[in-house]
């Protein structure tokens, strides 16, 4: 039997790779792969959403520039965000342009607005699956770039939020993480 499945892609790349990976699978193995991205771009996830109905969408930035997400989140603007007053006026629903900064900027303020629910009930989705609890642990599997922008900048932060959501949410002891990174 299949091991409940999280899939999650991050940026542009990720986020393409894990939506054509959702029609690949049988309907039987549907019930047990959940399929989330992430990403800061809102043209990309808007097609994304139309084209792929398994696959459920994040949208870590809103139309903010990234001067008042720091003036937001003044810790991140003091002690982690580079000083350069033209990445300020960038708006983030345009992507992350390369600068990973920029995408965890917007993922914490998306965190403290509690805007992950997609992500929280793709999960809770894989324990609702049967009366008696699974014998395997969940595998979750994250695909994106490390050649920097939107998925670069979230491989970390978002890694830590769905161990401690499988941690203190589901309350299980443990999950098998891998990652698959495409170099610059």
């Amino acid at each position: 039997m299949l091991a409940p499945t999280l899939l999650v892609g991050l940026g542009g790349r990720g986020s393409d790779i894990v939506a054509k990976i959702s029609t690949m699978i049988t309907k039987e193995q549907r019930g047990r792969v959940s399929f989330v991205v992430f990403d800061t771009d809102l043209n990309e996830l808007s097609r994304i959403k139309k084209e792929y109905p398994f696959v459920r969408t994040v949208q870590t930035s809103t139309n903010m520039t990234v001067g008042d997400y720091l003036h937001l989140d003044e810790f991140t603007r003091d002690n982690s965000f580079p000083i350069n007053p033209n990445l300020y006026r960038k708006t983030l629903s345009e992507g992350a342009g390369h600068v990973r900064a920029i995408s965890h900027l917007a993922l914490v303020t998306a965190i403290k607005k509690g805007k992950l629910e997609e992500l929280d009930n793709a999960i809770y989705d894989l324990y609702k699956l049967e009366s008696t609890p699974s014998t395997q642990v969940l595998r979750v599997i994250i695909v994106s770039t490390v050649a920097g922008g939107t998925g670069s900048g979230l491989i970390l932060p978002v890694s830590m939020y769905i161990k401690q959501f499988l941690k203190t949410k589901i309350q299980i002891p443990g999950s098998i993480s891998r990652g698959f990174f495409l170099l610059p």
